[in-house]
């Protein structure tokens, strides 16, 4: 019978281990296929979300979105499982209690149950420390981020000292509620990993003191096991606990990204039956990032070929104008008309940000698209960067850096121009192209690129820009305010011939009145854009 009792005690340990193995793997595969499921969700989200949504999110809160948070939800598949399995344990382990020492069992249930309320408690103080210190990890990792992309002008402005302090700050507050957090899990640690002994005194003392029993070395012995298979589980589950509490934080983070509402091509845009005109805006009111000022009364209809115009000073809404045509902004416009034509070729849009990634020069113009020589050449004399790629070491194979970090900002933006032009759309909006570069490139660009090649394709091109000289050319001219409404709208001979101009002289924001001929350069506003655009958009 004993050699039974053996191979019975080995059957179950080899069985132990092989069901541990295989619900170990079977939870790691879960687990990867939930990061992977939620960060595509979040990616996706985050390209289906307009402009003035994603404001509302900093870029320190959408990084933690695809690490921190993510993490927390992953592990939630241990956590779950373990939130079942460890009562289970705990049931059977009370069940042979009850068998060995009968109702004193029953001592060490209720001085379980003592401690609950106080690990409630402690659990609920946990989640609140831990939106507290994600809070301040948002914060921290934004100053950070902003402090890299403008490392330069650190530099050489000397402010290392200010920005190590600033985040040195958050940092410190980032640790204190860390700090809060782990005290309170090694408390939380430190109450189930006593609740073994003070369950085996509580029975002891019941089944002698209460039921007067006599105790016996089988009985003790029988029981302290019982009471010590007690102690994984009692360990086990205040982690379990932490991690379901963090992943339903993480939870309600992420639900406030996807409580936003995604772009619909339906809500903005109409299939227009007039094949010659690409875009067509009866009545536009486009909102920005400051919901008090509006781009209100815009009307146009730009038709093959056609140039467009729109001249304002900085701030004046330029920028909210072209992203309200990509239905990137909030607006109470009907539907924007556009031919199939635009649809299929797509909407090209060349931010005031230029959006470059790490690659060769070659990968940033051609974005994906069949290397075509002839067109490539052909658009690199027309962005005049045949001579800059000369220069560059390895060519067009020259590896740029993030954000085009290694590049002049007027090679940036030439980059930035000429994958729009390779693409080959049909409607371009341009938003600042000619800034950072001297009047003779600019010219250049501004005829090679846009007056001819452009309008021989028949493409339609609306372009945002402080430089009314160029604008000269233009078919239309759009004028908007310092209050984002359209001030006049009509051809170049029109709108231009007056003696009106108005524009940002100093960063201080003074305004200057002259009666010029043309605008000297301004100093221009940076818009920040999230994400590519959608639909038929495209974003050079």
């Amino acid at each position: 019978m004993g050699f039974l009792y053996a191979g019975l005690m080995v059957l179950c340990t080899l069985s132990s281990a092989l069901f541990s193995t295989n619900f170990s793997f079977y939870v790691q595969k879960i687990s990867l296929k939930v990061r992977a499921a939620t960060v595509t969700a979040i990616y996706d989200k985050l390209l289906m979300v307009k402009s003035s949504e994603m404001s509302k999110f900093s870029s320190g809160s959408i990084l933690n979105f695809v690490s921190t948070d993510v993490d927390r939800i992953v592990n939630f598949c241990n956590s779950f499982h373990a939130f079942w399995s460890l009562p289970v344990q705990l049931g059977v382990a009370l069940y042979l209690l009850y068998r060995e020492v009968g109702m004193s069992f029953l001592a060490g249930v209720m001085a379980a149950f003592v401690l609950i309320p106080i690990n409630k408690w402690v659990t609920t103080t946990i989640g609140r420390m831990s939106v507290k210190l994600m809070h301040c990890k948002d914060q921290r990792i934004k100053v950070v981020r902003e402090t890299f992309e403008g490392i330069r002008a650190v530099k050489s402005s000397a402010w290392e000292g200010f920005f190590e302090e600033k985040i040195n700050k958050l940092r410190a507050e980032e640790l204190r509620y860390l700090k809060i957090r782990k005290y309170l899990d090694a408390v939380c640690v430190y109450m189930w990993a006593s609740a073994p002994l003070l369950i085996t005194i509580s029975i002891l003392t019941a089944y002698t003191l209460v039921f007067h029993l006599k105790l016996t070395a089988a009985k003790v012995f029988t029981s302290l096991a019982l009471v010590n298979i007690l102690i994984m589980p009692l360990n086990a589950f205040p982690w379990v606990l932490n991690g379901i509490v963090e992943a339903l934080v993480s939870l309600r983070r992420l639900q406030r990204l996807f409580n936003l509402n995604s772009f619909d091509v339906h809500d903005v845009y109409e299939l227009s039956e007039d094949e010659n005109t690409l875009l067509d805006v009866k009545e536009g009111t486009f909102i920005g990032e400051d919901p008090r000022k509006q781009l209100a009364m815009f009307r146009s209809t730009g038709r093959r070929g056609k140039i467009i115009g729109v001249l304002g000073s900085v701030g004046s809404g330029k920028s909210t104008l072209l992203l309200g045509l990509l239905g990137e902004t909030n607006s109470s416009t009907e539907s924007i008309k556009i031919t199939q034509d635009s649809v299929s070729n797509g909407i090209g849009y060349v931010g005031q940000e230029r959006w470059l990634y790490r690659g060769t020069v070659r990968d940033n113009i051609t974005a994906g698209k069949e290397f075509d020589a002839q067109l490539y050449d052909a658009v690199l004399k027309m962005t005049c960067l045949q001579r800059d790629i000369n220069l560059m070491p390895g060519g067009d194979l020259y590896e740029i850096s993030d954000s085009g970090g290694t590049l002049s900002g007027g090679q940036r933006t030439r980059v930035a121009l000429a994958r729009a032009l390779y693409q080959e759309n049909s409607v371009y909006l341009l938003d600042e192209p000619l800034a950072s570069l001297d009047r003779n490139v600019a010219n250049s660009i501004w005829i090679e690129a846009i007056e001819k090649t452009l309008r021989d394709r028949g493409c339609l091109v609306i372009v945002a820009t402080h430089d009314r000289s160029v604008l000269t050319r233009a078919d239309e001219v759009v004028v908007l305010g310092n209050d984002g409404q359209v001030v006049k709208q009509g051809a170049p001979k029109e709108v231009l011939s007056d003696e009106w101009a108005e524009f940002d002289a100093v960063e201080d924001g003074l305004r200057l009145y002259r009666r010029v001929g043309s605008y000297p350069a301004a100093r221009r506003r940076t818009t920040s854009w999230h994400g590519q655009s959608l639909c038929c958009a495209k974003v050079y």
